[in-house]
């Protein structure tokens, strides 16, 4: 659970970085003019290309974090910077605008955008689909919200940190003494971490499988 916390304890940390950076805040008053103001437009594309240049940097020094990104507030929560690792062979990529898209309906988003300033929200772990061009299964992640903050002190976008939790877990797992077993639940007692991966997000599957079926006692608790 401590070394858990502490994957998460990182993402905070640069999160709050950002938030609090004065890149962000020229970034997020460039984007806020640019909307009423056709002139701002040149400036905004070049604070994003310096925050997309700063977040690979992140996921560079962070092998933990599978992505980061920016939504906007504006265009049903548009992303106006991702960077990911579905490149060649699971290389670092900055997101072609064209392939950015809406993320407005997304809990994160929705959560993250009307906290103040000191708050962020973290997400449940869930598993993260990754695209045909990477050879890797769904992974689970915690998602690491905050919202950003233009020059006025107006939030204008989210910031999101994807936490990479397989490698902590495989630490757990390798980890494990002889003739005992370590599970990992959720809060409604799913498998995140099984000795059989087939039961692990068995809650996406048809057929769900909680620790409170291979074990009564925990029904309670």
């Amino acid at each position: 659970a401590a070394r858990l916390e502490s994957a998460l304890n990182n993402a905070r940390v640069d999160l709050m970085s950002l938030r609090t950076t004065g890149a962000g805040a020229e970034f997020g008053t460039a984007y806020t003019k640019s909307a009423v103001d056709p002139s701002m437009k040149d400036i905004a594309a070049t604070w994003r290309r310096r925050i997309a240049t700063r977040l690979v940097a992140e996921l560079s020094a962070n092998p933990q974090y599978a992505q980061m990104w920016v939504v906007g507030r504006e265009n049903g929560g548009r992303e106006l910077v991702r960077v990911d690792r579905s490149g060649l062979q699971g290389t670092i990529r900055v997101v072609p605008e064209v392939e950015l898209a809406p993320k407005g309906d997304r809990a994160y988003f929705s959560e993250a955008i009307g906290l103040s300033a000191r708050e962020m929200y973290v997400s449940p772990v869930e598993p993260q689909q990754v695209p045909s061009t990477v050879d890797r299964a769904p992974f689970p992640v915690v998602r690491v919200a905050a919202p950003l903050l233009d020059g006025e002190g107006k939030a204008f976008a989210v910031g999101v940190i994807d936490v990479d939790l397989q490698p902590e877990f495989d630490r757990v797992r390798a980890n494990m003494v002889s003739g005992r077993q370590i599970f990992v639940v959720n809060e409604r007692g799913e498998y995140l971490l099984h000795p059989d991966a087939q039961r692990v997000f068995a809650s996406e599957s048809a057929t769900p499988t909680r620790i409170q079926s291979t074990f009564p006692q925990f029904d309670e608790a």
